[in-house]
């Protein structure tokens, strides 16, 4: 979709599995126009390396609004190089970030970024990486003060004893999400409804999913 003067304001490119070559591609669209708002990368093997030249790309790309990584072999040492780039000014009208599909296990910078001020994501996709306890317990903490609208985390091996510290960061005056996507996690009937019972009438939580938890 074209912007204003014929600059491009999208830009997919999801399934070419052109690896590392990629990001050098977005660079260039992105130096060009300046006008780039929504970058797909989607199933594009990019790897760690992959998205450390990508992070260093968007600091070209001013406006980019919408980022699409998933399926695309990403490691935790991507995910971070990514972020020190985003924390450092890349891409700061970035709102929407999707990483699901990866191979994310330690989110924990990734939870640490959420609260840092050049950052400020309303919708985060990380579901089908195996995160598990560690990984939603150092979600749940950064939620407070962040600007997260939207979590997914489905199929993430989030298990019971999570729930509870889920459910008390739902509580927290502080927290702004309004959709939780926990689907396909072994929380049982106890963690869901510990989780259902965080709930209060005063959160701004307006959407919750569970199925396939039993």
């Amino acid at each position: 979709r074209g912007g204003r003067h014929g600059a491009i304001a999208e830009l997919h490119l999801a399934d070419n599995a052109v690896g590392a070559a990629l990001p050098r591609l977005a660079a260039a669209m992105c130096a060009g126009g300046r006008a780039l708002e929504v970058l797909d990368l989607s199933g594009n093997r990019l790897g760690d390396g992959g998205a450390a030249e990508l992070g260093r790309a968007l600091a070209g790309a001013p406006r980019v609004q919408q980022l699409a990584l998933g399926n695309n072999a990403i490691g935790d040492a991507g995910l971070d190089a990514l972020l020190d780039a985003l924390c450092a000014g890349g891409a700061p009208a970035l709102a929407v970030l999707d990483l699901r599909w990866n191979r994310l296990h330690a989110p924990a910078p990734l939870a640490r970024a959420l609260q840092h001020p050049a950052l400020a994501l309303q919708h985060l996709d990380l579901s089908w990486n195996k995160l598990g306890a560690p990984g939603a317990l150092a979600l749940a903490a950064s939620l407070r003060g962040s600007a997260l609208r939207t979590l997914l985390l489905g199929h993430c091996d989030v298990p019971a004893e999570a729930a509870l510290p889920l459910a008390r960061a739902l509580q927290e005056a502080g927290c702004a999400l309004e959709e939780l996507v926990l689907s396909g996690n072994p929380l049982g009937q106890d963690g869901a409804r510990t989780l259902l019972g965080g709930v209060r009438a005063e959160s701004r939580l307006r959407r919750i999913e569970l199925r396939g938890c039993g």
